[in-house]
């Protein structure tokens, strides 16, 4: 497997492309990839960080500038998977969905401004063993980017794949787990039973560059949804996830934050474990 460094030029052609696929997950401050051979998919043939730049005017023209200074991202590749992570998520039974009305659906849940509006994009990524979905909102200009790029194209919620193992996982437990996943602007959480996700929301830190801070938003978050969830201390489980995608840096940092948020919970709840996700691990486990 080869690891890329950034702005490293990677052996692989255009033509060549045509016979792998690619995984990117976006990230505020740059982006993880992995290729591999649509012939043999146990192990990337290169995987990789790449930090974005600074002095742009929005996260979104830097991270369209990434692509077009490394032209490895935009190769015809027989399929793309870009793993996002959303501003908004909503769940939504599949009888009151309508697509034309999935804007109005976030707009109800957390109102945006007129400038906000026009920068986010409604989208919906299906979980169509719960005859349900998930609404999502995300950036509108890197969605259209996205999609001039690559044609063969699939959007997916940065989580969804670690949330489909631990769905997998609540099948065989009466039990429910509340599962929150870690990311650089707060934590999305779900409410996971016997397979099915019954609750869906996302809190944003209020000082994301404050460690102590994000972890008493954390505390507090948990705390309030085990209780308004009716969850058990003794019985239920707590699930908590970061991402390996990030830089060396990073990822001690929400490592350590977590497992003094697990020794902090342990006053109340005995069933907390700390997960990861990664591109490479999520290829073998795709919703």
């Amino acid at each position: 497997m080869l690891s890329v460094q950034p702005h490293t030029t990677v052996l692989v052609s255009s033509s060549q492309s045509e016979e792998m696929s690619m995984s990117i997950r976006l990230m505020s401050g740059g982006l993880a990839f992995a290729l591999w051979s649509i012939k043999q998919e146990r192990e990337p043939v290169a995987c990789g960080f790449l930090p974005m730049g600074t002095g742009y005017g929005s996260w979104w023209e830097a991270m369209q500038d990434l692509f077009f200074q490394n032209e490895i991202l935009c190769f015809p590749y027989h399929s793309v998977e870009v793993y996002y992570q959303p501003q908004q998520i909503i769940l939504i039974p599949h009888e009151h969905y309508e697509a034309e009305e999935l804007a109005l659906w976030l707009q109800a849940v957390s109102p945006l401004s007129a400038d906000e509006e026009i920068q986010w994009q409604a989208l919906a990524y299906p979980l169509e063993d719960e005859g349900k979905l998930q609404g999502l909102a995300w950036s509108q200009p890197m969605y259209q980017f996205l999609q001039r790029t690559h044609l063969r194209l699939r959007m997916i919620p940065e989580y969804m794949p670690w949330l489909a193992s631990r769905k997998r996982q609540s099948r065989q437990s009466i039990q429910a787990e509340l599962c929150v996943s870690l990311h650089q602007e707060g934590i999305d959480c779900f409410l996971i039973k016997q397979g099915e996700v019954h609750f869906a929301n996302q809190y944003r830190f209020v000082r994301p560059s404050d460690p102590q801070a994000m972890l008493g938003e954390m505390n507090y978050y948990i705390l309030a949804l085990w209780r308004s969830l009716a969850l058990q201390g003794e019985s239920d489980g707590l699930s908590l996830c970061y991402s390996l995608d990030e830089c060396e840096e990073s990822c001690a940092r929400s490592l350590a934050l977590l497992e003094q948020l697990r020794e902090e919970l342990h006053l109340y709840l005995s069933q907390i474990t700390i997960h990861t996700r990664s591109i490479v691990a999520d290829n073998a486990h795709q919703p």
